[in-house]
């Protein structure tokens, strides 16, 4: 490993994406990038609004569907793999659990589950979810 990836060891902190909410018969969503994650329904939050969302490393998905980067690093730490990707010009760090074969340089989507979404206004900063 490197002193970059070990500052990630131990306890990944939360990636942060920048989205905006659409709300539509099915519920609310939150486009970050070309991507629409479905996130919690929150009182008060309408379509147009910007918001952050926060995804926990462990809570990531590598899916078909979702904002896609490069991965940079791949750093397996026994019973999980920890990999950091590239995207929009910025780092997002995923905690994989299944053996997957995961190489720097190549190109993958993350998502995530909307329970394990939590949405924070992006003017204050204050938790919305």
């Amino acid at each position: 490993g490197n002193t970059f990836v070990a500052g990630f060891i131990g306890a990944p902190s939360m990636n942060f994406m920048d989205g905006v909410i659409s709300e539509n018969g099915a519920g609310m969503t939150a486009r970050v990038q070309d991507h629409e994650f479905r996130v919690p329904s929150v009182e008060g939050l309408g379509s147009g609004q910007k918001v952050i969302l926060g995804i926990r490393p462990e809570n990531t998905i590598m899916a078909e569907r979702g904002v896609s980067g490069e991965i940079t690093v791949v750093e397996p730490t026994g019973s999980e793999t920890h990999v950091v990707i590239r995207s929009g010009g910025r780092d997002f760090v995923s905690v994989v659990r299944e053996r997957q074969s995961l190489s720097p340089g190549q190109t993958v989507a993350m998502t995530a589950e909307p329970s394990n979404i939590h949405l924070f206004d992006s003017e204050t900063g204050e938790r919305l979810s």
